[in-house]
């Protein structure tokens, strides 16, 4: 797993466009010999795995230890972190976590520009695992063409039980959203009559797809052309028809399943993000109902609307 999650954080500096590409760097790093040296680096911080953790170099100081995050042109909303390592309780309580820190932005004029200092906001979290999401005021960052860059710079841990070095699972930077226009890249491959796909973009809550019948493949993919995506919504369609109910949602080889409320509002889900920020997922989302709650009258699927949000734009 570890090694998938490196290799595709690798690659998708091919697949995306140069400036929206997030770089990530971390002060020090612990060295380990047997699993690389950069096993403990700042790609540890952003994968989505609790069971991974940016871990400082033992023989210095855990005050003062940054990470930074490149960033697309946007506003900066929220950060986010698991403060500790999240592998087990153990771990979690064994190693120094994050008490407060200081997040400062920076936004860059060119490729050349270094960054320009732009606000500085205070954090302090609760010695507790799971995610702390914390609201700052939004901050735009970028210039006409190039992003800019955030940096979390540790000011004070909760010691550790057994290992006073920090480790730290994840860093997320939360950007303000966008709506993006969202298209088919592959429509479903069944519908029942006049509940054709197309039903599920034209924003009317009124019209919905359904598929033929519940067995039938509830697949389909959509996507925001030049778009950063951060969010999908789903309104279920009439109670008449089958709801989704479970739902995995695959971008690239990365995937999360949801589950549905049985009601007729839109609900939104989170996409899984890949380099450090909401908004860093790029190209289609594949969308699979693999549960369902029953319909009154009909069996087919129903979906009424279906929409991307975003972060940020690069199709220039």
């Amino acid at each position: 797993m570890r090694e998938q999650t490196m290799w595709r954080i690798a690659i998708l500096s091919l697949l995306v466009p140069m400036t929206a590409f997030g770089g990530f760097r971390v002060s020090t790093v612990k060295k380990d010999a047997k699993r690389g040296d950069s096993f403990y680096g700042a790609p540890s911080a952003i994968d989505n795995s609790p069971d991974t953790a940016w871990i400082v170099d033992p023989e210095a100081e855990n005050v003062g230890q940054w990470i930074e995050i490149d960033l697309p042109i946007g506003q900066v909303d929220k950060v986010a972190v698991m403060i500790g390592w999240e592998s087990s309780d153990k771990a979690f309580k064994d190693h120094s976590r994050i008490k407060t820190a200081r997040v400062d932005l920076y936004t860059q004029a060119d490729a050349e520009d270094t960054g320009t200092h732009v606000a500085e906001h205070p954090l302090s979290f609760e010695d507790k695992r799971g995610w702390q999401v914390i609201d700052i005021p939004d901050t735009a960052v970028g210039s006409d063409y190039f992003g800019g860059k955030l940096r979390l710079t540790v000011t004070e841990v909760y010691e550790g039980l057994d290992y006073p070095y920090l480790a730290v699972s994840e860093v997320l930077v939360h950007l303000k959203e966008i709506e993006a226009a969202t298209t088919f890249r592959e429509e479903p491959a069944t519908s029942q009559g006049e509940h054709l796909p197309i039903a599920m973009l034209d924003r009317d809550k009124r019209s919905y797809w359904a598929s033929e019948s519940a067995e039938s493949p509830a697949s389909f993919r959509v996507e925001a052309d030049g778009f950063g995506l951060s969010g999908i919504g789903i309104h279920p369609g009439p109670a008449t028809h089958a709801r989704p109910k479970v739902v995995e949602l695959s971008t690239g080889d990365a995937a999360k399943t949801v589950t549905l409320e049985n009601s007729g509002e839109m609900q939104w889900f989170a996409l899984p993000s890949l380099i450090g920020y909401t908004g860093s997922t790029w190209g289609a989302v594949e969308v699979k109902v693999v549960e369902t709650y029953p319909g009154s009258k009909a069996s087919g699927v129903a979906i009424s609307e279906v929409q991307l949000k975003a972060t940020n734009y690069e199709g220039l």
